[in-house]
């Protein structure tokens, strides 16, 4: 049983001890579709787990897709007898493995066939938060907005009705009155705004951070991470996460004090990686420097260029980082567009430069294909930021150095700015990217293109071929099936619920592959590439914070190359006036100024 996990196991360090069982507990496994690696640092999974836990009423566990095997992780609960399957959709790449492990569990796929005594399923994160509908067949309950305090109204819920007869309905139907819970068989597929999301809870009272800390993960190290802030000020016109997760809230200092301290004193965990998306240059050097003084080592991710420091990069250095990214996005020109403001290369040059001087070896620039308003001169504006870069890195004697460029297209996130907007087909977005890459090549460059449908045997040549000096590494989805889908996913209705059923049985290697199989089924993808002024939203049977007057004026902003006001960024969460539509939340909290 578990044979490939449970070394894993082993190899766990707990913050919270295993429970002793008495038998009676409520068992809930929180699934996450993909495999141990890269489901363990979700901080979502970890945060609910740890709200369960504290119950004495709950046993709760864990899933991971290693194996197609029918039990939990850590107790071996048989998942068909399990009382709640809570599935984590964190990206539309691992929607079909939900699948996966019903079918590991011999547990019905299609909600509507499931007996009395079967698991609900709980369907949560970003994915099924911006659009429930292509999971409203495979889920029964979907919780729309932040879970940490509906998912105990949903066990209290369930705790009523546990032995009763027809306890299923009965529960279903108790579970739908409850803010931001959306039951499918019971609230149906058409009504707009006839479920509000859950109303923002206060992260000091619920912190988000690492229970588990191995080294067998995507990071390749112990790793510890704590979310500083949740949401943005900033305002991108294509981020969700901007939008959605309203107001912004930081943790207080005295609370990130305590996680530390219990990350590096008690856990004896040296590596700290912070998400704080947006936050101001100050804070997070001051929160940075405290990791420091207290012996430990931190990592961060992709930065906004703005708000990047000297200080920020040396602390990295000092803690063996070995890479820095910053996200440009796409040209100076269509920065207006996207909701930010101009800047210039020199600007990136001199992260680079700084970098280099403090001995990071690598660096990484992210950019989207596809904005609106985008031309072979904001392409060439790309390439040729891509090229000064790797000439600053020999320049400054770094010629071993990588330089890795994460190139995607534009996916349209609902309940932003740019869930409107119209795209280009794949195939030309495809043809962007290339243009991109030839002319890094003609510079004579050595490049390497790394994707999920290159044979393993051409990328290892390609890396082979390519072990001399200054290489650029271009990680693309573009050519993978997911960048049909992702669109699909995200825009679609029900009668996505119903292709993704046909779907996960079926092997699509490639974009052809897939369009085979949508030909068949009988659905038109380039339906969900055109723009969405006039359409029929089905996203919108929910009822968030953001108004939707601001968020067509946003877009129509973003056509016309005006970008976000500042003010609005520089006082969001403390303005409710702008984007926010008050009448649909309770939250009394705020932000915390740390």
């Amino acid at each position: 049983m578990r044979t490939s996990l449970l070394y894993k196991i082993k190899e766990e360090e707990r913050i919270l001890p295993s429970k002793n069982l008495k038998g009676n507990e409520i068992i809930f496994i929180l699934a996450f579709p993909d495999i141990y690696k890269y489901g363990l640092p979700n901080l979502g999974i970890q945060t609910l787990y740890k709200e369960l836990y504290l119950r004495d009423d709950v046993a709760v566990d864990r899933y991971y897709t290693d194996e197609d095997q029918p039990f939990s992780f850590e107790y071996g609960f048989k998942l068909k007898d399990s009382d709640f399957i809570g599935i984590s959709f964190q990206y539309e790449g691992i929607v079909l493995n939900a699948f996966k492990i019903l079918k590991a569990g011999s547990i019905p796929l299609i909600n509507l066939l499931r007996e009395e005594n079967d698991p609900i399923i709980i369907g949560g994160g970003p994915v099924a938060n911006y659009n429930p509908l292509p999971l409203s067949l495979v889920c029964d309950v979907i919780v729309l907005g932040e879970a940490e305090e509906a998912i105990h109204k949903i066990i209290d819920s369930y705790k009523v009705y546990r032995n009763v007869k027809r306890k299923r309905m009965k529960f279903l139907q108790a579970v739908s009155q409850i803010e931001g819970i959306y039951v499918p068989c019971i609230h149906g597929f058409f009504q707009t705004g006839m479920v509000k999301q859950t109303s923002p809870v206060d992260i000091n009272e619920h912190p988000a951070h690492s229970i588990f800390v191995t080294k067998n993960t995507v990071y390749e190290e112990r790793v510890f991470s704590i979310e500083v802030r949740r949401g943005c000020t900033q305002r991108c016109r294509f981020c969700y996460m901007g939008h959605r997760l309203k107001p912004p809230r930081t943790l207080r200092w005295e609370t990130f004090k305590k996680i530390v301290d219990l990350a590096i004193d008690q856990c004896n965990v040296e590596i700290i990686k912070l998400f704080y998306e947006g936050l101001e240059t100050r804070i997070v050097e001051h929160y940075l420097e405290y990791i420091i003084k207290k012996g430990g080592r931190v990592r961060i991710g992709s930065q906004r260029l703005e708000k990047l420091s000297k200080r920020i990069i040396e602390i990295a250095a000092i803690s063996g980082q070995r890479k820095i990214t910053v996200a440009p996005e796409t040209s100076g020109r269509l920065r207006k567009v996207i909701g930010k403001h101009e800047i210039k290369d020199e600007e990136i040059l001199e992260v680079v430069r700084i970098s280099s001087l403090y001995g990071i070896p690598d660096f990484g620039l992210y950019f989207i294909l596809a904005i609106p308003g985008e031309t072979f001169e904001d392409l060439d504006k790309i390439a040729d930021l891509i090229m000064k870069v790797r000439h600053q890195m020999n320049k400054l004697k770094n010629t071993d150095g990588r330089l890795e460029i994460g190139i995607n297209p534009l996916y349209p996130k609902p309940f932003t700015p740019f869930q409107y907007v119209k795209l280009p087909s794949l195939k030309n977005i495809e043809d962007r990217f290339l243009y991109i890459v030839e002319k890094v090549k003609k510079e004579g460059f050595p490049v390497v293109i790394s994707n999920d449908v290159v044979d393993e045997k051409v990328e290892k040549r390609q890396k082979d071929e390519n072990e001399n000096e200054s290489l650029v590494k271009f990680e693309t989805t573009v050519f993978h099936p997911i960048s049909l889908l992702q669109p699909m996913i995200s825009r679609g209705g029900l009668e996505i619920a119903f292709l993704l059923h046909y779907l996960h049985s079926k092997r699509f290697n490639t974009v052809s592959d897939l369009e085979n199989l949508l030909n068949e089924f009988g659905i038109n993808a380039a339906w969900y590439f055109e723009e969405y002024i006039d359409k029929y939203c089905p996203w919108k049977i929910q009822k968030t914070l953001i108004s939707e007057d601001y968020l067509l004026k946003e877009y129509f902003k973003a056509l016309n190359f005006i970008s976000t006001d500042e003010e609005c960024k520089l006082n969001c969460s403390q303005c409710f006036n702008r984007c926010i539509d008050i009448s649909t939340t309770n939250y009394q909290g705020g932000m915390s100024n740390a």
